[in-house]
């Protein structure tokens, strides 16, 4: 039995062991191996990719195409609609339930066509195509965060340099499309220079009429402008077209996006914009203008908030306009439209608006009282047959309060007068107000219109009559000349010319002394003695001060000796150079300067034709210090008074471009009438179709008044080649946060060269 039991243990192990055996072998039965892998096909100029599967030993696919869309085709084909680069991972598996993946990544770069928006940021655009007329374009990176756009992006930058009609175009890829609701084009401008500025398309399909729209920018750096075709289109100048500026809402298709910058009122600015943001959006139908301080300035409430006898409005088309029909000429202010509106005293203004006529006449607008005395400042604007937008920069300089008003007075003239589309705003620098262009040389607020400061003395007394600011001083007692006394400290060269320039008047005849002196003991001066009578009289007195000088000098006028009031204005201060007339060395025809060193002892300058910006003037000049580092007999001579534009300035194009392989160093002598003074020097390529990038501006202080000093001035880090820049860019009194021209001054230049 126990042999039995023995036999089946052993039986039993062996059958296990069997059993073992088995099931090893099945474990080692291998399966097919899951290969998985992929390459593809790409259409850059379209986005496709063609993905072509090389897997094997899988029967089910997975893609995820890394833009969140999928497939589980085995060769799909993606057409991505966004640039970028894009992980795409392939997953698959068999029926035995083996899978595995592969990934790999594809970069779209298709090239984006030029269409609305226009935004700068798409590195694929080719922006070359842009058309720039009398100006430069270039794409950089948004110098000026702040305002209306703060985002860190790209942005165009126009540099206008001050003739009329100047802008840039985009042909487009893509037409502007006008049949729809969007008919309005927004945009965000950067400008420090209050300027109108039109947007216009050109290029019709089929036969669209081109169509333009102007809208004002105040200058306050980056604003956001609205260009509504729907309402404020008129149709583009076409010659010989009697429909030239009608009222016109395109529904059409255009080629072609024009940009203007300084156009209609103020043409010929000079000035650095930007632009970003360009877009196409649905138009307001209504009440959506922009009247800034006023009501119903576009009058498409009737006359709401409107006054006066040339108070009339009509709505032809759609859009509603005053208009006034004046018959019998008279005074300007018989025939008025005004609003009342609270006005500050001392607050520049900007009034805008579009007028015409059914011919060529003139009207008064502006900005004033509404209860009497009724003072303004109501400069005369040329009207024409043709709808122009008008933008004047004005000063509550004497007036203010809630009884102030904005008119227009047409009186003066027959004929018909059309207004619409009425805007004031705060901002701009007065200067259509009268006396912002006065040229006081060396002195400060010679018109008086800026108050008292800084004149000084005991007949120191302005009185403001008519818009108009002078000194009046009544003197009561007879005595010594000096007893009664108006003076102005400055800063005059010992033995030096000078031309004093003022305009005196009396209520009875009687003398008075002027000149130039010492305002310290012991008050060595030259004067002259005049005669005064009840006519306003122009006076112009060539003086040297002979043995004295320094920064405690001054121009004086002592009134004392004679009893009687006098009245003085518009005084002025400037270097006597000698009676040149402008010509400095130059006996023949001026020209521009065709290559450095430029010396201005001929006839090669800078040409004050290329000047750029109100209120600076230039010309060639004997030199007014022959000592020193500069001992020339001639100089180019500029004139930045007060008022002046701050990016007024002088330039020249050379024919051959500077060659900046070895050195980009400049050097200049100048010679300011003022201490402490900076200089900006920029480098430009031209002509430039807006692929050539400019180096930064340089930026440098003349740190004495009245005495030559050698400048030198290198452009570092130029974006193009050596040898591309031609045109070189001077703005005296140019700071670099571009501060107001609050002080004038008088700056001679010579021997500029490339070092």
């Amino acid at each position: 039995m126990k042999q039995i039991i023995d036999r089946i243990k052993v039986l039993s192990v062996f059958f296990l062991a069997l059993t073992l055996v088995g099931c090893e072998d099945d474990d080692d039965t291998e399966l097919p191996r899951v290969e998985v892998g992929f390459t593809y096909t790409l259409d850059q100029s379209t986005g496709a990719v063609t993905f072509i599967n090389t897997s094997t030993n899988v029967n089910g696919y997975a893609w995820d195409f890394g833009d969140e869309t999928d497939s589980e085709e085995i060769n799909p084909t993606k057409i991505y609609t966004a640039n970028g680069t894009y992980t795409v991972i392939l997953t698959a598996s068999n029926i035995a339930g083996a899978s595995g993946t592969f990934q790999d990544e594809i970069t779209i770069n298709v090239p984006e066509v030029l269409a609305l928006p226009i935004t700068f940021d798409g590195e694929n655009v080719d922006y070359s195509t842009i058309v720039t007329f009398d100006t430069a374009f270039q794409i950089l990176e948004n110098p000026e965060l702040s305002g209306a756009n703060t985002t860190a992006s790209m942005v165009g930058e126009i540099v206008s340099n001050g003739v009329s009609f100047q802008g840039v175009t985009f042909p487009m890829d893509s037409p502007v499309d006008f049949s729809g609701t969007d008919k309005t084009i927004a945009l965000k401008l950067y400008s420090t220079v209050a300027t109108n500025f039109l947007v216009k398309f050109s290029g019709g399909i089929d036969g669209a009429r081109d169509v333009e729209v102007v809208t004002a920018h105040i200058g306050s750096g980056w604003e956001d402008l609205t260009f509504n075709f729907l309402t404020n289109g008129i149709k583009s100048f076409i010659a010989a077209d009697p429909e030239n500026g009608q009222t016109f809402a395109p529904d059409g298709q255009y080629e072609n996006l024009d940009l203007f910058v300084g156009f209609a009122a103020d043409p010929g600015v000079s000035s650095t914009f930007y632009l970003d943001d360009i877009t196409q959006v649905e138009s307001d139908t209504g009440g959506g203008f922009d009247d800034g301080l006023l009501i119903n300035g576009d009058f498409e409430n009737g006359g709401e908030g409107w006054i006066g006898n040339a108070l009339n409005v009509v709505t032809e088309g759609g859009n509603s306009f005053n208009s006034a029909n004046v018959e019998m000429a008279g005074e300007a202010f018989t025939v008025n439209l005004s609003q009342v509106v609270e006005l500050t005293q001392g607050t520049n203004y900007i009034l805008s608006f579009e007028a015409s006529s059914d011919r060529a006449r003139t009207i008064l607008a502006g900005i004033g009282l509404n209860v009497d005395p009724f003072t303004n400042t109501a400069p005369a604007v040329n009207l024409t047959t043709e709808t122009q937008t008008f933008m004047l920069q004005l000063s509550a300089a004497d007036f203010g309060g809630a009884d102030s008003r904005i008119l227009f007075d047409m009186g003066a003239d027959v004929g018909a007068v059309i207004i619409d589309n009425v805007s004031l705003v705060e901002g701009g620098d007065g200067s259509d107000s009268g006396g912002g262009d006065f040229d006081d040389g060396l002195l400060t607020n010679g018109d008086f219109e800026g108050g008292d400061d800084p004149w000084i003395g005991s007949g120191r007394n302005i009185v403001t009559d008519g818009g108009n600011s002078f000194n009046s001083v009544d003197v009561m007692v007879a005595g010594n000349a000096f007893d009664v006394n108006l003076s102005q400290v400055l800063d005059i060269t010992q033995d030096t010319d000078y031309i004093l320039t003022f305009e005196a008047s009396s209520d009875r005849s009687r003398t008075m002394v002027a000149g130039i002196g010492l305002n310290v003991d012991p008050f060595t001066n030259v004067n002259e003695t005049v005669n005064l009578t009840t006519d306003t009289q122009t006076f112009t007195l060539n003086l040297n001060a002979t043995g004295f000088g320094g920064s405690d000098s001054r121009i004086l006028f002592d009134m004392g000796a004679d009893v009687g009031t006098v009245v003085i204005d518009n005084v002025s201060l400037v270097l006597d150079t000698g009676g040149s007339g402008g010509s400095g060395g130059c006996s023949d025809t001026e020209v521009a300067a065709t290559t450095l060193p430029l010396d201005f002892e001929g006839c090669e300058t800078f040409l004050s034709s290329q000047n750029f910006g109100a209120g600076l003037a230039s010309e060639l000049s004997a030199n007014p210090s022959q000592t020193g580092i500069n001992t020339s007999g001639f100089v180019l001579r500029v004139d930045k008074p007060t008022g002046s534009e701050f990016f007024a300035g002088i330039q020249n194009v050379f024919p051959s471009n500077f060659d900046l392989t070895t050195t980009d160093t400049f050097k200049i002598k100048v010679y300011s009438t003022k201490a402490n003074v900076v200089f900006r020097f920029e480098l430009l390529a031209n002509p430039n179709d807006g692929s050539i990038g400019n180096p930064a501006a340089v930026f440098a202080t003349i740190p004495n008044a009245n005495e030559w000093t050698e400048v030198e001035f290198t452009f570092i880090n130029l974006p193009a080649s050596p040898t591309s820049y031609s045109q070189l860019v001077i703005k005296p009194d140019n700071d670099e946060i571009d501060s107001a021209i609050t002080e004038g001054g008088t700056y001679y230049l010579d021997d500029l060269i490339l070092e």
